[in-house]
C-alpha cells in the first residue's frame, strides 16, 4: 500500500502536462506592464492639466483671495488684542453718558446681557416690592408698572405695560425678553421702569458698540496702514490697497458657546468658548502695476 502511494506521488511530480509555457507568462507580464504604463500616463496627464489650469487662472483673483486670507489674520490679531484688554478690565461702566443706573423703593431692573448686536435678544430681570398702599391708590391714581427700552437715539424699542403688578404681602419677580431690531441705533441704550408716572429704576446696555470693538477697529486700521497702503501688499503684478477707515460698528462679534465637562457638579450651562470677529463688507482697490524694463546701452 505504501509502495503504491509512493509510485503515484512520483508520477505526479514528473508529470508536466499542466505546466504553463513561458510565452503565456510573458503575455501576462506584458499586459500588466501595459496597464501600469497607461495608468501612469493618465496621472501625468492630470498633473499637466492641473499645472496648465493654474497658469491659466486669473492672477487678479488670486491676489484678492490671498489678501482676504491675510486680512482675516489681521482681524484675528486685532480681536485678540481687544479681548486681552477686556480680560484686564472685566467691568466697564459708561462715563459722561446720559444713561444711568438707579433704583428706588426696592424696584430693580437687571439686564442679564449688556453687550448686544442687532437681531439679538436683551434679557431683563425685574424685581417689584410688595406695596399695599399702592394697591389702594390704584383706585384713583395710575399705579401700572411700565417697562420702556430705548436705543441711543431715544427711539423706543419696546413698551410693556404689566398693569398693577406689585404684590400685597410679597415681592414679585418678572422676566422679559426684548429683541433688538435691525433699525436700532448703535451706542448706549437705556432700560427704564416706571411705577405710574414715577421713574423707579433704570439701567443701560450697548448695541453694536463696545470698547472691544473700538480697540479692534483701531488695531485693525493700524495693520491696514502698515500693510495695505501704497501698493505694499502685492501678488505678481497686482497690488491690494485697503483704506484704514474701519468703524467699530462695521465689526460683528459672534460668541460660540459650549458646555464644560470638567465641572464637579455639571450644571450644563453654556459658556463662551471663543469669539468670531467678522467684517461683512470691506472695500478694497485692486491695482495692476506697470513694470518698465530699461535696457542699458
Amino acid at each position: 500500500m505504501v509502495r503504491k502511494f509512493s509510485d503515484d506521488f512520483s508520477s505526479f511530480i514528473e508529470d508536466n502536462c499542466a505546466y504553463i509555457p513561458y510565452a503565456v507568462i510573458g503575455i501576462f507580464i506584458l499586459l500588466a506592464a501595459t496597464y501600469t504604463s497607461v495608468h501612469f500616463l493618465k496621472i501625468d496627464s492630470k498633473v499637466a492639466e492641473t499645472i496648465y489650469t493654474t497658469k491659466k487662472s486669473n492672477p487678479g483673483q488670486s491676489a484678492i483671495n490671498l489678501a482676504s486670507l491675510d486680512l482675516a489674520r489681521c482681524l484675528n490679531y486685532a480681536g485678540m488684542e481687544a479681548l486681552e484688554w477686556q480680560g484686564e478690565h472685566p467691568v466697564i461702566l459708561p462715563e459722561g453718558n446720559a444713561v444711568s443706573r438707579s433704583s428706588e423703593d426696592d424696584f430693580m431692573i437687571i439686564p442679564k446681557n449688556q453687550n448686544l448686536e442687532r437681531e439679538e435678544t436683551l434679557q431683563v430681570s425685574i424685581d417689584l416690592p410688595s406695596d399695599i398702599w399702592g394697591k389702594i391708590e390704584s383706585f384713583w391714581k395710575n399705579r401700572d408698572i411700565l417697562l420702556i427700552v430705548n436705543d441711543s437715539s431715544g427711539h423706543e424699542l419696546k413698551n410693556i405695560n404689566y398693569g398693577q403688578a406689585t404684590g400685597f404681602f410679597q415681592k414679585v419677580s418678572l422676566e422679559e425678553d426684548v429683541k433688538i431690531p435691525d433699525s436700532a441705533a448703535s451706542g448706549y441704550a437705556s432700560i427704564e421702569l416706571y411705577y405710574g408716572d414715577e421713574l423707579k429704576a433704570s439701567d443701560w446696555f450697548v448695541i453694536e458698540a463696545s470698547p472691544v470693538k473700538d480697540i479692534t477697529a483701531n488695531a485693525f486700521n493700524t495693520l491696514l496702514s502698515t500693510n495695505y497702503q501704497g501698493n505694499s501688499h502685492t501678488f505678481r503684478e497686482y497690488a491690494i490697497n485697503v483704506e484704514p477707515d474701519i468703524k467699530p460698528e462695521q465689526i460683528e462679534i459672534r460668541k460660540v458657546t459650549g458646555t464644560l465637562q470638567r465641572e464637579i457638579s455639571p450644571a450644563y450651562k453654556n459658556y463662551t468658548v471663543y469669539y468670531v470677529f467678522e467684517i461683512p463688507v470691506l472695500n478694497y482697490t485692486l491695482v495692476r502695476a506697470i513694470r518698465k524694463v530699461i535696457n542699458a546701452c
